[in-house]
This record gives C-alpha cells, structure tokens and sequence, in this order.
C-alpha cells in the first residue's frame, strides 16, 4: 500500500554534483509524526507543483528525521526531476539540513543527447539524438544542504563523453575536488565496454579541483549576482597530471593546458584542443603535426578563436603556421600565415606553398526554401585574397603572386547532410603577377548516409568545367570528371575499414585509392590510413562527441 505524506513549511533543497548540471530536489517536512511502514512514500510539495517519491522496504520518520532501509536485492530508491537515487540505507534530516546515503550509492539522470557521429575524412559533419543515462556511484555520500558541503567515497562517474573515476569527491560550495582522479574518454556504460572495449588512453592526477563559483568577467552577469541563471567561469586546476596509454605515462600534462580546458556546458566546442597526427610519406619522409586550438572568449568559443598548425617533417622542416577565426552574424572571417602548408586536398603532393597571410571570407547559409527530412536548400557565398609561394619539391621551380577569388554554391545541405544531395559551384581568380583568370562551373550530385547496417558514407559523382588558366599547381582542378566514395566499413563493432576511391572518368583510371583500419571505441576512433596517391601511411583519430 503507498503513503503520501503532504507536508506544510516545505524546504525545497539542490544540489548540482560535477559540472553536469544535474539537480536533485529533496523537499522534506519540517516535522512529521513519528511512524514506521513497510511501504512506499511519497514527499510531495504543493507549493512547488514538485514531487520526491522515496520507495523502500522499511521506513522510518521521526523528530523531523527520515530513515529508509533497502534489502540486497531491493535497494532503497528516490525518484525526483528526472534523477534516480539507489541506496541501501538513506537518512534525511530535515532540521539539520543534511542526507547521508549508504551502500552502493546510485544516482543517474536521463538526457537527450545531441552527438556528433563519426564520419569519413572529407564528409560533413552530422549529429544524431540518443538517449544517455549519466551515471554517479559510489560507497558512501553524505551532503550538508546549509554548509553546501559533502563527501563521497570511491566515486565512478559516467557523463556523456567521458568516465571519471577517483577515491573521494569532496564538495564545498561550487568547489569540487577529487582525489587520485582518473579521465577516460567515451562515456561508455558497463554493457558498451562488453562490446567496444576500455579505451586505453586516460589522463590521470593526484587531485583535480574544477571551482565552478566565479562570475564570467566583464559579463552582464557579473553585475547581477543574485541573477539565477548568471554566466559562470569554470576554472580547473590538477596536481601531477598525466596522459596514460594503459598503465603507461606518455607525458606529463601541465596545469596550465587544463586551466585552458573549457567545461562550460557547452558539449559541441572546446577552448583548448590539441589534435596530433603523425604519417610517413614520400614528399616528408616523416611528418609529426598537430593543431592546437584556443578560444578568447570561454562563453562563445567562436567568437575569436586562435589555430595553431605546428609540424615537422623529416625533408621539409617546418611546416605550418597560425590563423585567427572569428565567426558573426554576417559570417565566417579568417587571417592566417602558413609556411610549407600540406595541401591535403590536392593528389599532386609534390609542392610546399606559403601563404602569407591569406584572408577568407564565407557567407552564413541563404536559406531559399525547406526539403524533406529537414534538409533546407540555400546559397554560400565566400571571397578570398592572399599572398602565395609555391615551390616544386622535385626540381625547385617557385612561382609568387597574389591570387583574390570569388566564389558561390548552391546546395541542399544547409541542414541535414544525409541523404541525397544536389550542389552548383562557380569560382572566379585573378592573379596579381601573372595576366591570367580561372574560372570553374561545375555541379555535384550524391548521396551520404548508412548505405547497409555495415556501410556508412558518400557516394557521389562531379563535373567540373574549366576557363583560363592558373599559375599554381595547388589551384588547378586535378580531376574534372569524378566518381568518389568515400565510406566506412564496419567490420566488427570494435573495428572500422575508412575507404576512399576516386576515378577519373577522362583518364579512365583510380587516381586515389586510400584504406586503413581503426580501433573504434563508439564514441572515437584511432587507426593507421595509407593513400596510394600520396604515398602515405597515417595514424589518423577521430572523435564523434
């Protein structure tokens, strides 16, 4: 038989666990009449419109206070805002303000998520909706509401995107510090890890503090404390960090990248990114890259947003540079300089170009009319200016200009990019040095989505006219007539075989033929990729989160 106790002079109380946002409402009498039952309670407020249902195979109340004891089998279980609570034993204590939880401490919350999937080199990026469970377990938790301050012992904690596991979790306000704290990536459940495997890579650290209580400075925010919803700054601080592969430490990671680490609730962006790549090819020998991103502005990482592109190569030396991205109402603007850039996009390889600077410009999407399946159909518009030196890698040739170009696309893929697909193109450059112009007009037609359970990317055919002439080799159309696939093969769910093949109908040959395989943890991937055309072995990772 359930109980329901409405109570008067309700405390409606939170608490906020990580930087998860996940808020657990208690709302307890002041004073209840002592009683016991062997049945399930329900704590309702009326005021609030809320309601807390407590179910357990005993409970006691008495002197304000609450004690619900479990069985093994049945475990003592609080339902409130979308968050579960499980535990052998639960005591609230409505005077003292404070809750103690005991043996195999549960607490999960649902989430619709929004994940970006994993795609083949080349593809647009797009996103699915999954239903997550975000997971905090632990021995023992006990929280007092007044001091906002708590403990809980032997925690493993299952967000999203990553699992956290640690000793202690001490709470003290909008302060959270954890000790002997390990980080790995996925956020895979206990039944993902059956299939895909633990990643082996994981950060690891004495002790990680994140101190969610400081006003964004310079925010509106800052100026209205009492404000509810007021734009905070995380900070994050670790001691003895460092990035493990198993049980194996590659290298240490200093505080200061992670102070740079935005947690800010915002899943889609970081402020600090670091993406390493290494490959051995023909025109390198070997190369080791890598981009290192920072965003100014935590709260809005695209508002200016610093790239750094550093790499080494064993024939070329140096290669890369830096770039300023900014993204506003009226478009995408970026400012870079790059000394022996790796044109990645051309199969001609065989030339290093310094671009100094290079200025782009991309209009934001003209939306002109709706598809089915939630596609929408518009037109970008981009122009660009830049100082260039190319130079042969085989025989030394360098050629100099300057090179301003217009360009527009039609396409349907301003949302959604799966499915089928229709896109239009014109280009028109001119060259500062040289009295020539190029101009392109072409179309492409395809289609990008899970072609079977086992298959997932674009296949797709392009046509491309050509007028004038172009001083660079990096400028010039290579293949004007070409079928492409681009797919994954999903041999097994721990294992993926990325495909590329690109045929030239005019020379009636494959130009490209690029293969690999990665490890696959659901959520990103890591493997070795060799082209053909270039000559190349990759280790190559992607992320889906």
């Amino acid at each position: 038989m359930k109980k329901h106790l409405r109570t008067s002079g309700i405390s409606c109380l939170a608490v906020t666990l990580f930087s998860s946002a996940a808020c657990l409402p208690v709302c307890l009498a002041d004073e209840a009449p002592a009683a016991e039952s062997n049945a399930n309670v329900t704590l309702i407020a009326p005021e609030e419109a809320s309601q807390g249902k407590l179910t357990a195979a005993r409970v006691t109340y008495e002197g304000g206070s609450i004690a619900a004891e479990g069985k093994p089998d049945e475990p003592v279980r609080y339902e409130s805002g979308g968050v579960t609570v499980t535990a052998q034993k639960v005591l609230l204590d409505t005077i003292a303000q404070t809750i103690s939880a005991t043996g195999s401490v549960v607490v999960t919350r649902e989430l619709d998520q929004r994940r970006q999937r994993l795609a083949a080199r080349r593809l647009h990026e797009s996103y699915t909706r999954e239903k997550q469970t975000e997971t905090l377990k632990g021995d023992h938790f006990f929280y007092d509401y007044g001091k906002q301050q708590g403990t809980l012992d032997d925690v493993d904690i299952r967000l999203t995107n990553f699992t956290v596991s640690a000793t202690k979790l001490v709470v003290n306000g909008e302060r959270y510090t954890a000790e002997n704290v390990v980080i790995r990536p996925g956020g895979l459940t206990e039944e993902e890890r059956k299939i895909y495997g633990t990643p082996p890579l994981s950060l690891r650290a004495k002790s990680l503090t994140i101190d969610n209580g400081k006003l964004a400075p310079g925010s509106a925010a800052a100026d209205k404390a009492q404000d509810a919803n007021s734009s905070h700054q995380i900070s994050l601080s670790a001691q003895n960090a460092g990035l493990y592969f198993k049980n194996t430490k590659i290298m240490p990671v200093p505080d200061y990248v992670l102070r740079h680490t935005a947690l800010m609730g915002n899943r889609d962006k970081s402020a600090f990114t670091i993406s390493p790549r290494i490959s051995t090819g023909s025109a390198d020998g070997l190369l080791l890259t890598t981009q290192l991103q920072y965003a100014f502005n935590r709260q809005n990482p695209d508002a200016l947003l610093a790239v750094a592109d550093i790499g080494i190569s064993l024939r070329q030396g140096f290669r890369g540079g830096l770039g300023l991205n900014t993204h506003t109402k009226v478009g995408e603007f970026n400012v870079n300089a790059h000394i022996n850039d790796i044109v990645s996009n051309q199969i001609d390889d065989r030339v290093r170009l310094n671009r100094l600077p290079e200025i782009n410009y991309q209009s934001p999407g003209i939306k002109l009319f709706n598809l089915p399946g939630d596609r929408k159909a518009g037109v970008i518009l981009g122009a660009s200016w830049g100082k260039y030196r190319e130079i042969s890698i085989d025989n030394g040739d360098e050629v100099r200009s300057g090179r301003s170009q217009l360009y527009a696309k039609f396409t349907t893929r301003l949302a959604n990019p799966r499915g089928p697909y229709v896109e239009l193109f014109a280009r028109h450059a001119a060259y500062s040095n040289f009295d020539q112009n190029y101009s392109t007009l072409g179309f492409e037609v395809g289609y990008y989505d899970n072609i079977t359970r086992y298959i997932d990317g674009q296949f797709s055919y392009s046509h491309t006219k050509v007028s004038g002439a172009t001083p660079f080799v990096f400028d010039d159309v290579e293949i004007r007539r070409e079928i492409r696939t681009t797919f994954d093969l999903l041999l097994t769910p721990r294992y993926i075989i990325p495909v590329d093949l690109r045929y030239d109908l005019d020379e009636g040959q494959l130009r490209e033929k690029s293969i690999g395989i990665l490890r696959n943890y659901k959520t990103f991937a890591y493997g070795l990729v060799y082209s053909a055309a270039h000559n190349q072995l990759s280790l190559e990772f992607r992320q889906g989160f």
